[in-house]
């Protein structure tokens, strides 16, 4: 009565099998059978009636389902993720994006704190909370959060802003906002004036940045086993940072596939700064 067909939805949207190896749209195709299938064999046993070879069917060759090679693109993937767990875990939207969002805007999101009040700025990210409210005259207002890999806020746009680029904000949309910061109250806003989506390029490489002093055949090991377990066709560049500079073109037999957890894994790995594109 708990583990129903709809827990076992979430689950798989939230990541809780990706444990097991198989892609999460494959496992959310084939569930409901699986499901059907072993409610069924229960409610025979319960019935006394018992398969004579129940045990091939308990294990994983004997199950007769396949799950499909099937994955959901990374924006799709981590949509449900967020959506089942309020927040992003095995990724980031914004990770591969950062380094093009901010040659697009003048700070980051806690470097609000540090403007002054009516200061003009151009923020990046990623759009969430949206909701809808009107003016005394019947004119709509929006009000929505913008969230970068350091932290969020709210922004506020009037009615004029709404009419000129309202239909640019919707959930889960890479910004970027041009407006006013609000140092009112107990929290920093920005009072939008532009809103532009961002002509993202697609990666060519991705580019690493160690300081030379960090590098040990313990830390190479696991950089290692981290890359070898996203196999893709992009090169990676290895920029290390000391007294004199370097930047290593790792092996082919060492491209990656970033539409991963790979991001993710290289800032633990490494440092929240390490992934430089």
């Amino acid at each position: 009565s708990v583990l129903n067909k709809r827990t076992i939805e979430s689950l798989i949207k939230a990541g809780a099998f990706d444990g097991t190896g198989a892609p999460r749209q494959g496992l959310l195709v084939i569930h409901e059978q699986v499901i059907d299938a072993v409610v069924s064999r229960r409610r025979a046993e319960d019935m006394g009636q018992y398969s004579l070879f129940g045990e091939e069917v308990d294990s994983a060759e004997g199950t007769g389902f396949e799950v499909p090679d099937l994955e959901w693109d990374k924006r799709t993937k981590l949509g449900f993720e967020k959506e089942m767990l309020g927040l992003y875990v095995s990724d980031h939207p914004l990770f591969g994006a950062q380094v093009a969002l901010r040659a697009m805007t003048t700070t980051s999101i806690p470097g609000l704190w540090e403007e002054a009040d009516r200061a003009s700025v151009s923020i990046g990210g990623i759009v969430g909370g949206i909701s809808r409210r009107y003016t005394r005259k019947g004119d709509p207002m929006l009000f929505f959060q913008i969230e970068d890999l350091e932290g969020s806020t709210e922004v506020v746009c009037f009615p004029r802003t709404v009419a000129e680029h309202g239909p640019l904000v919707r959930d889960d949309a890479i910004l970027v906002v041009t407006g006013r910061v609000d140092q009112r109250g107990d929290s920093v806003k920005i009072v939008a004036q532009s809103i532009a989506e961002p002509v993202l390029s697609s990666e060519s490489v991705v580019r690493l940045q160690v300081p030379s002093r960090l590098l040990s055949k313990s830390l190479l090991g696991r950089l290692r086993g981290v890359l070898s377990n996203h196999p893709g066709e992009l090169p990676v560049f290895l920029h290390l940072v000391g007294e004199k500079d370097q930047v290593v073109r790792l092996s082919d037999e060492f491209r990656v596939e970033p539409r991963t957890a790979l991001y993710a894994e290289l800032r633990e790995l490494l440092g929240a700064e390490a992934v430089l594109a």
